[in-house]
């Protein structure tokens, strides 16, 4: 099995909303995903290419996951952070040291200006969170509150 990371392009649009649309079956927010919305960060990360990327991981040219990953300067830890928004990996590829992998290489790809790597886990989610931890990622002293807008 060799796995492509490349980032997205206009014809993926369907193969990515299938992924995302798997993603929040398996853990609902609280409140109600809308599938518009994969349309409206595809569109937004065209326009804005220095948000951050989309990412499509592929095994011989099907594609098996995604990763929305964004970037934005932190005052606190002084300099560019990434933040995956959202990592997935359809069922029958999991276990399979793809996410893994996916990790070293976006750490792997950073310059100078990036001062670290965040993302959000929920915490029921126990063997997601270990997994992290084993690729060094820290609990901080810190909670993430959100306030829904819309």
């Amino acid at each position: 099995m060799k796995i492509l990371y490349r980032e997205f392009i206009n014809e993926d649009s369907k193969p990515l909303k299938k992924l995302v649309n798997e993603f929040y079956e398996e853990d609902p927010l609280l409140y109600n995903y809308l599938n518009m919305n994969i349309d409206r960060t595809i569109l937004s990360y065209q326009n804005h290419p220095d948000w951050g990327v989309i990412w499509i991981f592929e095994n011989n040219g099907i594609i098996i996951g995604h990763s929305i990953v964004n970037k934005y300067w932190s005052n606190e830890y002084g300099g560019l952070i990434l933040f995956i928004d959202e990592l997935f990996i359809t069922f029958k590829y999991r276990l399979k040291k793809i996410a893994f992998n996916f990790i070293i290489f976006l750490i792997n790809s950073l310059n100078d200006i990036y001062v670290g790597i965040q993302l959000e886990v929920r915490k029921k989610n126990k063997s997601i969170i270990q997994f992290y931890q084993k690729l060094g990622f820290n609990f901080e002293n810190s909670i993430i509150l959100f306030k829904y807008l819309k």
